[in-house]
């Protein structure tokens, strides 16, 4: 199967792993890989697997050299790095990718990657959250937990990144009309460097260069062809990075789409007209790892019922996931892992804003180069009937209208600002783009 996605410094660095449970257990792992994560049930807990910290470790070998970077598209749900015992970085927030770069090394220097699950985290400090501690439901979680409440590994990709001094970012390539608009995210020295862009597909391809310093971009293929629900047409937006000389430094490829979902006149616009979405909730949770095959045939028997948008529910996927749905033409609402049917997050303290909105701001960032994502939630089900009768939505919709303006600072895709809308109808305040209610019995 062809990949749709392509960076040409990044290699995956999932295989040879050793991992140490919580329990004491030794084995030999690949990545990804989590001791204790089970897919989400109603059923009362079944997840008998040990909580706690484990140890993933394993020699540089030769893949690695000194200046390489490790990126992790996910730890769950708090992971310290070390290398040779110095500690290099600490992350906090079990689907928000991280990068570290490593110091000098030799074949022999180990990596030790400490995780600790999302069960065994220190909670809050008592005392910040004055509001929500009203809640009777009240959970000094310090991380949302999505559908998952243990859930501990490396539960999505590792990869090394090997850059150059000057390199390129994955740019952010969206439609307009039947053209589309690149931003450019340059690190290093630019100077003398410059980016050639081609667009193409089965039957046409065109390109532009610009110099780096220039930032954005327009391309229009030559024979435009929209996209649709289940009917996409995918594009390939080729990035090359060149140097003074002319030569070719680094080069990202990523699907793109003629494909523009807009809300307006409380409606729906899809590629500027009215449309009615049939949609379905949700994919498999994606809590644990499943093999291409799967995702294939699960995404394909959505398409077979005439699905076109579905909702990811409080588990941003792997993106094999969201590549298939690229592939066969599935929407997606692709939603944060707040899933507050479990406990009401304690939303006014610091301490976890610090926490929970790096990791939503840098899930926009990660999934944003995939053109299926139609819509962003910031969450399932944030607050529920306890809380309404406190009137905590206030203070609530006060906290969404600041994050989801940092998440606008990312991207424009419209956003539901809590999958549920309890208590919606009780305060005169607009907050995201979309309702989503819930109705049960």
């Amino acid at each position: 199967m062809k990949e749709l996605f392509y960076d040409s410094t990044l290699q995956k660095f999932n295989s040879g792993w050793e991992f140490l449970s919580p329990s004491g257990e030794k084995s030999a792992v690949e990545l990804p890989h989590g001791w204790n994560t089970i897919g989400w049930s109603y059923e009362s807990d079944q997840n008998l697997a040990p909580s706690g910290t484990g140890v993933y470790t394993k020699k540089a070998g030769d893949e690695l050299r000194s200046g390489d970077v490790l990126k992790f598209e996910g730890v769950s749900a708090q992971a310290k790095v070390f290398l040779d015992g110095t500690l290099l970085a600490e992350n906090k927030g079990a689907h928000r990718a991280f990068e570290v770069e490593l110091p000098a090394l030799t074949p022999e220097s180990e990596l030790r990657i400490e995780v600790t699950d999302k069960e065994s985290m220190a909670p809050l400090a008592e005392g910040q959250d004055p509001d929500f501690a009203q809640s009777p439901r009240y959970a000094l979680w310090p991380v949302a937990k999505g559908s998952s409440l243990k859930a501990g590994g490396i539960w999505r990709d590792v990869w090394r990144a090997r850059r150059p001094s000057t390199w390129l970012a994955t740019p952010e390539v969206r439609p307009s009309g039947t053209a589309f608009y690149a931003d450019f995210e340059l690190n290093g020295n630019t100077e003398n460097f410059s980016i050639r862009c081609t667009l193409s597909d089965d039957s046409s391809s065109v390109s532009a260069t610009v110099p780096a310093a220039r930032k954005t971009l327009r391309l229009e293929p030559e024979n435009p062809v929209l996209s649709w629900p289940l009917h996409p047409h995918l594009y390939q937006w080729k990035n090359e990075l060149l140097n003074a000389a002319g030569e070719v430094v680094q080069t990202i490829i990523q699907p793109v789409m003629l494909m523009r979902l807009e809300v307006r006149d409380s409606g729906f616009r899809l590629n500027g007209k009215p449309y009615f979405l049939r949609g379905q909730n949700g994919f498999a949770h994606c809590n644990v790892h499943y093999d291409r095959e799967y995702i294939e045939q699960y995404v394909f028997a959505y398409r077979a019922q005439g699905v076109e948008i579905s909702r990811f529910h409080t588990e941003p996927p792997a993106h094999a996931w969201l590549d298939e749905c690229d592939r066969q033409g599935i929407m997606v609402i692709l939603e944060m892992p707040i899933h507050g049917s479990y406990a009401c997050y304690s939303f006014g303290s610091k301490e976890f804003e610090n926490n929970e909105l790096p990791e939503i701001l840098s899930i926009v960032k990660e999934y944003r180069r995939h053109p299926s994502v139609a819509i962003w939630s910031m969450g399932n089900e944030l607050i529920v009937a306890c809380e309404r009768d406190r009137g905590l939505m206030k203070p609530l919709f006060k906290i969404l209208d600041r994050w989801i303006g940092e998440v606008r600072k990312l991207d424009e895709r419209p956003v539901i600002s809590n999958s549920n809308g309890d208590g919606a109808n009780l305060t005169r305040q607009s907050v995201g783009d979309i309702d989503d209610v819930h109705q049960y019995g």
